[in-house]
């Protein structure tokens, strides 16, 4: 039988009515009532009923500053970052980013705009601590390059040379690198660029070459994790910076992509190579089987091009995660419950900064919400595996009743033939007249923003 079991009731010797009440938006359920997709993009069906998902909208600083900007020779955004400043009495969350060809931006009040601060041509990363200064504590953007930190203000910077970086953090007010060959080096507290352990309260721990090239650092609550190619340490943070220990945590999944990891509430996620897991701090756990997230397999050649589309953050309680799979780009949607989730449209330099998740849209910094828009030539999209109604032979779709609220594009499919309808959806059901035949049929939704399809029932007679 097509498309899974229905829940169809036969009325009489030739009529049917066929019911859905849940749309399972990954094609993985076959289950009475269940209308399961081909294909779908852009719609949550975790609790049953078709919605349309996240959106982007022009993000702004004390909702007074929008960041429009035009992409140049340097490439389109891979990360963003934001730091404060003040503006007379006012204090303000300026942005800065990362380019896809190794160039760092800040914004700068002086010239209202985007400035060129460092560059490199290979590794570069950056984060945003507390530092001392002369005045007490004030904002710093910490940029990692291959062998540099650099700390910049929006109008000062200073350097240091670290070696050669691997991935980095700050937790604490500590800056935490690690550096060739397999070394753990840690600052004292809001003091980043002093990374030697000839000064007190910084220093350095050796770490065993197992387990691959350290790949990123996360802390997470009392402790800092470091996850390494096919590997977790932890850290533990107490005491004296030189009585610092680390830990090997028992893990056995797939390769880690660094640039995936990142914090979920109570957890931490990343992608490795075979799927997607969640890090409680004693051990990992495969989450999201039915979503069959897999992302593409890497030649070294393809490291440097690639791995960093790969990127995350946390959206209206959800964690997006953005990857390649062998079809191309992809953002997955996923729920703290590991198990719901859907696939969305692929957002470019996607980063968190302290009250949003934003992504460059339509050449602004943008951020992604639940009451934001669609990039262009995006749309809310449910097509459903072809379904013969429980009965083999050719029938006629007599009606579709669509029960629910706000529009959507209704499409019926069969025999090489199509009906498109706009249906203004009620809460007990709107009737759509069809008089289709064909043996099996298919449906497609295109939601408008805001709508959502919670039943579907059919009317048909066998021929």
């Amino acid at each position: 039988m097509l498309g899974g079991k229905k829940k169809s009731v036969q009325v009489s010797p030739k009529s049917l009515e066929v019911e859905y009440n849940a749309f399972d938006v990954h094609g993985a359920v076959d289950e009475a009532g269940v209308l399961s997709a081909s294909e779908s993009v852009n719609c949550d069906g975790s609790d049953g009923a078709l919605k349309t998902g996240l959106g982007v909208r022009p993000w702004a600083s004390n909702q007074l500053l929008t960041f429009p900007f035009t992409t140049s020779m340097t490439g389109e955004p891979r990360s963003f970052f934001f730091f404060r400043t003040k503006m007379g009495t006012m204090e303000l969350q300026l942005p800065g980013y990362i380019t896809v060809k190794g160039y760092c931006y800040t914004y700068t009040m002086e010239q209202m705009g985007f400035v060129s601060r460092v560059q490199s041509n290979k590794r570069m990363e950056a984060h945003v601590t507390l530092v001392k200064d002369e005045n007490g504590l004030a904002d710093r953007v910490l940029v990692f390059t291959e062998k540099n930190l650099f700390a910049l203000t929006d109008s000062t910077s200073e350097f240091a040379t670290v070696g050669l970086t691997s991935c980095s953090t700050v937790i604490r007010g500590r800056v935490v690198a690690c550096i060739a060959p397999h070394t753990l080096v840690y600052s004292a507290p809001y003091e980043p660029l002093k990374l030697t352990d000839t000064i007190c309260d910084s220093g350095r721990i050796y770490l065993s070459t197992d387990d691959g090239e350290p790949v990123a650092m996360k802390g997470l609550g009392e402790d800092l994790y470091i996850f390494r190619e096919r590997g977790i340490q932890r850290v533990r943070l107490e005491g004296a910076a030189n009585d610092f220990k680390v830990e090997r945590v028992e893990y056995h999944g797939g390769r880690i992509r660094g640039t995936s990891v990142g914090v979920f509430g109570d957890k931490i996620i990343f992608l490795a190579t075979d799927g997607v897991y969640f890090f409680d701090g004693k051990k990992a756990e495969k989450k999201f089987l039915h979503m069959r997230i897999k992302p593409k397999v890497l030649q070294r050649s393809e490291e440097q091009q690639i791995i960093y589309a790969c990127a995350g953050g946390v959206a209206d309680g959800k964690y997006l995660l953005r990857y390649h799979d062998e079809a191309g780009e992809r953002t997955a949607v996923l729920y703290p419950d590991g198990v719901n989730g859907y696939f969305t449209q692929a957002y470019v330099g996607l980063s968190s900064c302290e009250s949003a998740l934003v992504c460059y849209a339509n050449n602004y910094i943008s951020e992604v919400c639940a009451e934001g828009n669609l990039l262009p030539n995006c749309r809310y999209w449910f097509q459903s595996k072809a379904v013969d109604l429980g009965v083999k032979s050719r029938k006629l779709l007599k009606n579709v009743c669509l029960a629910g609220t706000g529009e959507l594009d209704l499409t019926v499919t069969a025999d090489g033939r199509e009906q498109t309808v706009r249906v203004k959806l009620k809460e007990e059901g709107v009737a759509v007249d069809l008089m289709m035949r064909g043996q099996t049929f298919q449906f497609a939704f295109a939601l408008q923003k805001n709508a959502e399809l919670r039943q579907m029932r059919l009317q048909a007679v066998c021929l």
